[in-house]
């Protein structure tokens, strides 16, 4: 239910918020480089961006908010690699303990899947490059329990992209339905 006060106290986040969230993700990523060695360093950055990631799904829940429409290519060419991202330091030992790195990657498919269901025209460039990526996650992900959320929320967004019609001429889409069944419906 869309209310216009609701609507109102978004836009005055935005206006008030966007920027500064925007500029936080890009020196929080720059941290993340320099201190990819310093497990304490990367505890703290990627709680950071976790919790970043939830902010930019809140405020772009709603409705497209012009701000991030406009911010688009600060955000997405950032997300992607985070989806490739590998670090020793981030993992856990436990297969039922979720670390950062999974929770962090599991709210990045998370926001590229509301992108690709509410805001699919705006989205559309960056699409082949996340449909390959996220599928490439899934192929490389193991079935332990820690990794639950990210696969589940990894199905939703290629889900996302296969019901849509105009979203599958993208070459990178065309055989998602073939291969998804293939991998996990009828695994050999």
């Amino acid at each position: 239910m869309r209310s216009d006060e609701l609507f109102t106290e978004i836009k005055f986040v935005i206006e008030n918020f966007g920027e500064p969230l925007t500029e936080l993700f890009e020196e929080t990523l720059v941290l993340a480089e320099q201190h990819a060695a310093d497990v304490t360093a990367l505890k703290i950055i990627f709680n950071s961006l976790v919790t970043i990631a939830k902010c930019f799904y809140s405020l772009n829940y709603q409705d497209l908010p012009e701000f991030f429409e406009d911010n688009m290519s600060r955000w997405f060419p950032r997300f992607l690699p985070l989806l490739k991202l590998q670090n020793k330091l981030l993992y856990t030992d436990d297969s039922e303990e979720v670390g950062l790195l999974e929770m962090l990657k599991s709210q990045v498919c998370e926001n590229v899947a509301l992108y690709a269901q509410k805001y699919d025209e705006e989205f559309a460039p960056f699409l082949p490059g996340f449909v390959e990526t996220v599928w490439e996650l899934l192929l490389s992900t193991s079935q332990e329990v820690k990794y639950d959320l990210l696969v589940s929320n990894a199905i939703k967004f290629l889900t996302s992209v296969a019901e849509r019609p105009n979203m599958l001429s993208c070459s990178a889409t065309r055989t998602l339905s073939r291969i998804f069944v293939r991998k996990f419906l009828f695994p050999t």
